[in-house]
C-alpha cells in the first residue's frame, strides 16, 4: 500500500479565515498557493491582516 501525504494547499479567499488557516498550514510545513481578487489581498495576507 503506498503512501499518501498531502504535501500542497490551496486556499481561495485569504480574509480573516483563509488567512488564518494559510498561516496554520504553513507552521505544519505545507506548501500553500493562495488566491484572492482584493486590491491589496497578497500584501495583508504577508502582514498578517
Amino acid at each position: 500500500m503506498s503512501e499518501n501525504r498531502i504535501t500542497r494547499i490551496a486556499i481561495i479567499g485569504t480574509v480573516t479565515m483563509g488567512g488564518s488557516c494559510a498561516a496554520n498550514f504553513l507552521a505544519r510545513g505545507l506548501d500553500v498557493v493562495a488566491t484572492d481578487l482584493a486590491p491589496g489581498a497578497e500584501a495583508n495576507l504577508r502582514r498578517g491582516r
